[in-house]
Formats: structure tokens, sequence, C-alpha cells
């Protein structure tokens, strides 16, 4: 078992001279453009011989008014960091991962990139679905992949694009509520609900092939939550790959009285 201080004390020296000041630099007030440009550090991803962890750093940029988030690499060992992606004001990834020990995958505007590790190798498109998709587990050994994606009622990631697309030709935007949430906090309650799905994913000598989808939340009770969403921490691959348990409101009518969750599997 990898010592989880190792990998707290590499990603705290990693962090400590990232922004624009830097350690040792003349100290000054915290204005907002110094915060701004304080890089920030995402939770730490363990490659599979725990010998490296993918991170998430994401800066601001003032005079653009752009985020850059890009994929670093460490060594636990040595304590070396790598850059894998560009670090680009207005180019965001999301949702490191590995696919093995020598290759690392993540989310680029809705879409599963795969990337062999070095600082200048190219990334290669393993799966561009038709609705974008976040919070992207795999397990090599089981090809299983699940990941999370907003669709329509009964619908599937093809008919959701459309459904979609039909909407953002409408000439109005009316909408009808008949049960709460209509709205919370910034977000007005859509159509779309963020589903969990899981397909297989193997690599053969033709490339990688992505299977059929299956939606696992069609399976569960009918639900009225609006803003029901799950995260990579909201749901898990079982170790043989053939469950997943998430996170999910039972079924009420007025789910904005309500805030119990269940574990389903």
């Amino acid at each position: 078992m990898l010592p989880l201080a190792l990998v707290a004390a590499a990603l705290l020296s990693a962090g400590a001279g990232v922004g624009a000041t830097g350690i040792g630099a003349a100290s000054r007030p915290l204005d907002i453009e110094t915060f701004h440009s304080l890089g920030r550090i995402g939770a730490p991803v363990v490659s599979p011989n725990q010998e490296r962890v993918l991170f998430l750093t994401s800066f601001y940029s003032h005079a653009e008014n752009k985020q850059a988030v890009y994929v670093n690499c460490l060594d636990i060992s040595s304590g070396s960091i790598t850059q894998l992606t560009e670090n680009r004001p207005g180019l965001a990834v999301s949702n490191p991962l590995w696919f093995d020990d020598n290759t690392i995958g993540f989310v680029r505007k809705g879409a599963l990139y795969r990337q062999e590790l070095g600082p200048s190798a190219n990334a290669t498109v393993v799966y561009d679905p038709p609705v974008p998709i976040s919070n992207v587990a795999f397990r090599e050994k089981e090809g299983v992949i699940a990941f999370v994606a907003p669709v329509y009622p009964n619908a599937t990631l093809g008919e959701s694009a459309r459904l979609a697309l039909e909407g953002a030709r409408r000439r109005d935007s009316a909408m009808v509520y008949d049960s709460l949430w209509a709205r919370h906090w910034n977000e007005w309650s859509t159509p779309e609900k963020h589903n969990v799905f899981v397909a297989p994913l193997q690599h053969t000598a033709d490339g990688w092939r992505f299977g059929n989808e299956t939606n696992l939340v069609a399976a569960l009770p009918a639900t009225h939550d609006p803003l029901m969403r799950w995260h990579i921490d909201d749901y898990a691959i079982s170790p043989t790959g053939n469950a997943v348990a998430l996170v999910a409101r039972p079924p009420v009518e007025n789910s904005a009285w309500s805030t119990n969750v269940d574990i389903y599997l």
C-alpha cells in the first residue's frame, strides 16, 4: 500500500512555489491579481504500479479573464514533476485517469483522450460522444468504462443530442414546472438529467473499441430530483467490474423538501 503521507508531502512541495510570487519573494498585500495567479492543485490519482501520481493544476489569467487547467505527473520516489498537457488560458482538461502504468487519460470538451507519458506526447481521442461526458472511471483488466452524461428521460446519448439541438432551435424559452425544484440557487431545472453509464472499452490491434452504453439510472426508481448529479466520488465500479454502486435520491414528489439519499447497487 502506498503511504498517503508521501503523496501528500510531494504535492505540497509541488504547490508551494506555484503562482506569480513564489517562495522567497518580497512580501506584499494579497491583492486580487496575486490571488488569481496562485495555482490550484487537484486531487492525486495514483498509477496502478503506485510509482506516479497525476494531478491537475489550474491557473486563472486576470489579463485574459480565462482559466488554464492542465495535467501534471509526479514521480513519487524522486519528487520530480512533468507537465503533460498544454498550459494555455482558455484550454482546460479534467478527470485525469490511468489507462495503464505508462498511458494516461483525461476529458477535454466532453470527450475522452488518451496520451502516452511524456511532455511532448500527442493526445488521441478514445471516445467522442454525441453529448459531453464527465467523471470517467476505467477498469482496464475488466474492459469497463463508466461515465456521467446529461440525457433526456428515456433517451440514449444520440437521441439526447438530437433533442438538445431541437431545443436550441426553439423560438421561445418557456418551461412548465409541476414539482419542486424549479430553480436551485443559480440554476434552472432542465429536462436533461446527469445519468451514470457503463460500456465495454477494449484496446484491439485496430485501436480502441467502444461498445454500446447502458444507462444504469434507468433501472432505478423514478426520481423527481431536478439537480441529480454524480461525481467521481459518488459512484464506484466493483473490483470485478460487474456492478456499480452509486448515490441517488429516493423518489419523492417534491425533492426540495428532503435531503435524503440512498446507495443503490
